[in-house]
């Protein structure tokens, strides 16, 4: 009796310590869009991005892509203004997270995470 209750209470933890995402998000809507950061911040750290440029040209410039294909691009300000690539691969974690990877050692990965996504904005941030 005492084991199958120390049984049951020790699965009822597992099970509630388990992290799930909250809000599935579709690859299907993040994978493909060149997604721009807007640079205005939303909630607890996330960034707001948009398929269009909205911010001012040659003041702060980033873009990200996921490909279908696990190919990833990263779009920055480089020198004199100009426009840097930064190619990379991305893996699917979760419904809600991806790990990036660059092709350039130097360059560190991250895990972006996406909070809410549909065809016209996505909240993501970086971790």
């Amino acid at each position: 009796m005492r084991f199958a209750t120390v049984s049951l209470l020790g699965a009822m933890l597992l099970a509630t310590a388990c992290q799930k995402d909250d809000n599935p998000v579709s690859p299907d809507a993040v994978i493909g869009p060149r997604w721009h950061n807007t640079f205005r911040p939303a909630q607890q750290g996330y960034s707001t991005y948009t398929p269009t440029n909205l911010a001012e040209p040659g003041w702060r410039y980033e873009v990200m892509q996921l490909n279908p294909d696990h190919t990833f691009v990263e779009s920055g300000l480089g020198p004199a203004d100009g426009v840097v690539d930064y190619p990379g691969t991305w893996q699917q974690l979760s419904t809600t997270t991806y790990r990036i990877q660059f092709l350039d050692p130097q360059r560190p990965g991250y895990v972006l995470r996406v909070k809410a996504v549909d065809a016209d904005k996505m909240e993501a941030r970086r971790e």
